[in-house]
């Protein structure tokens, strides 16, 4: 079994730099939140910076999520016409911990 790919695809034009985030409310327990710093990977060409865990409410994909349940992001660069896998990579306060990891997508569309 591979890393789970998620249905959150991130649009950008290739000058734009956008903040995505992640949620893995779907993925922990009751009472779970995510801690620690996340590891976000993309694929070559495109950068990402500022990985956080989500310190407030966010609406993802038409759905709040709270605080401790996403991965926020930002991201720049890239290619026009290229898609891109970004692997997101965070631990969770459970006991034990757990370590969740899944892999988002950017489109890079300058139409």
């Amino acid at each position: 079994m591979g890393i789970r790919r998620i249905d959150q695809i991130w649009r950008k034009r290739s000058a734009e730099v956008r903040n995505a985030k992640v949620s893995f409310r779907d993925d922990l327990d009751e009472g779970e939140k995510l801690s620690g710093p996340p590891t976000v990977s993309p694929e070559s060409g495109l950068t990402v910076d500022n990985e956080q865990v989500s310190v407030k409410a966010l609406r993802i994909l038409g759905e709040v999520v709270n605080a401790g349940e996403a991965v926020q992001y930002r991201i720049s660069g890239g290619t026009h016409g290229q898609a891109y896998d970004v692997t997101i990579t965070v631990d969770t306060n459970a006991s034990p911990p757990q370590t969740l990891e899944v892999v988002s997508t950017v489109i890079v569309d300058d139409t």
